[in-house]
């Protein structure tokens, strides 16, 4: 029997998570629609929820797995929690560790183990035992944290009382830092250290230091300048190649991009989640002499698809800077080109390029996914109405 794209995805999700989870927990609960726990009912098994909508109040003696436009977590999960979705609020308590995906965070409550946040916005007033690692546009962070904070923010308000150290990567934030026990790392502090290493992380190159000198053509600016140009021409000009030859499916991909803040999320995460399911089938297949043919044709894919479908991505960032500057209308090859030199600059930036470029392939990966998707549910509509027309 066939089955539909995205059964087939979240199936291998799971087979996936399932070599990561202790392997004492054998049971497991799935849910394919919106669901509430209720705050009387306690599951002693994994729950595996994919919907719209999803609620904990009650207790999980177990894992959570959730991937959801909407996400509430205000009861007790005694394993690990995994939770990706638009809005994700917890006032509750996870004893094992929390890996939150979302465009809107709110945690509470008590998590004992590490936390992992990637979030655009960020409001953190927990308490945690361990770490916390948190990558945002903006971050507020009250409670107490156990050990080290590591936040990687455009703007960032650190109030909360950290018994270890405070690595802070971003230019604009206010931390009490009276509450920081031990060490505070600002970008200044980074500089600092890297100089006294003769390395000038700013400038992404190396400090000619008095007694050693560096004379490498790697560091270089002429040579720097004439391998970003190269880059941005050649690159540029696959590029339009592309766009000219499927200026539909451009127009198509592009809208999973930057159609709105939700679908832009929703390929980060479904270029993510084949991101971490693939490899594993693709190693399945290459270790069998029939299956090698299609490991190489799925691996080849992939590879397309992270890396020049970030020609899609930068149309869609450039389209979105030109319409912000007052530029109007579907104009894919200016945008390109707009989008091609933001690239450009930001690769001259050491500790943001290789984030930005993750998510470019990422978010290149999910969209293009998403768009074969829908191709694929008119097909099998179309198929399905040709066989009832021709039964009749």
């Amino acid at each position: 029997m066939k089955k539909s794209i995205s059964l087939i995805i979240i199936t291998l999700f799971l087979i996936i998570f399932s070599f990561a989870l202790p392997s004492g927990i054998q049971a497991a609960e799935f849910h394919f629609k919106s669901y509430t726990l209720t705050q009387e009912e306690t599951v002693k098994d994994d729950i595996y929820a994919f919907g719209d909508s999803v609620k904990i109040d009650g207790v999980i003696d177990g894992d959570l797995i959730v991937i959801a436009s909407n996400v509430q977590l205000n009861g007790t999960v005694t394993g690990d929690a995994y939770l990706f979705g638009t809005t994700v609020n917890i006032n509750g308590n996870v004893i094992g560790t929390t890996t939150i995906f979302a465009n809107n965070t709110s945690v509470q409550g008590v998590l004992s183990e590490n936390v992992s946040i990637v979030s655009t916005y960020i409001t953190f007033n927990a308490q945690t035992s361990k770490d916390v690692f948190a990558l945002s546009a903006e971050n507020t962070f009250q409670g107490s944290i156990g050990d080290d904070l590591r936040a990687y923010s455009i703007k960032s308000n650190i109030d909360s009382t950290v018994s270890g150290d405070l690595l802070l990567l971003g230019n604009d934030y206010t931390v009490s830092e009276e509450k920081i026990s031990r060490n505070i790392y600002y970008n200044s502090t980074l500089n600092t250290i890297a100089r006294d290493q003769g390395v000038d992380v700013e400038n992404g190159v190396k400090i000619k230091m008095p007694v050693v000198l560096d004379k490498s053509i790697e560091n270089n600016w002429s040579f720097i300048s004439l391998k970003a140009l190269v880059g941005f021409v050649s690159f540029a000009l696959i590029g339009l190649i592309l766009i000219t030859l499927t200026p539909v499916k451009s127009a198509e991909i592009s809208s999973k991009i930057t159609g709105s803040p939700d679908e832009f999320l929703k390929s980060l995460i479904m270029g993510f989640a084949i991101f971490l399911l693939l490899p594993f089938p693709i190693f399945l297949l290459m270790i069998s002499i029939v299956g090698f043919p299609a490991a190489l044709l799925i691996g080849g894919i992939l590879f397309f698809a992270m890396y020049f479908g970030r020609v899609w991505v930068e149309l869609s960032f450039g389209k979105e800077l030109l319409e912000l500057f007052g530029v109007k209308g579907y104009r894919p090859y200016k945008s390109f080109l707009v989008g091609r030199v933001i690239s450009v600059g930001i690769n001259f930036i050491p500790v943001v390029r290789g984030f930005y470029n993750t998510i470019l392939s990422l978010v290149a990966l999910g969209a293009i996914f998403r768009v074969k998707k829908e191709y694929y549910q008119i097909a099998k509509e179309q198929a399905e109405k040709y066989k009832s027309k021709k039964k009749k």
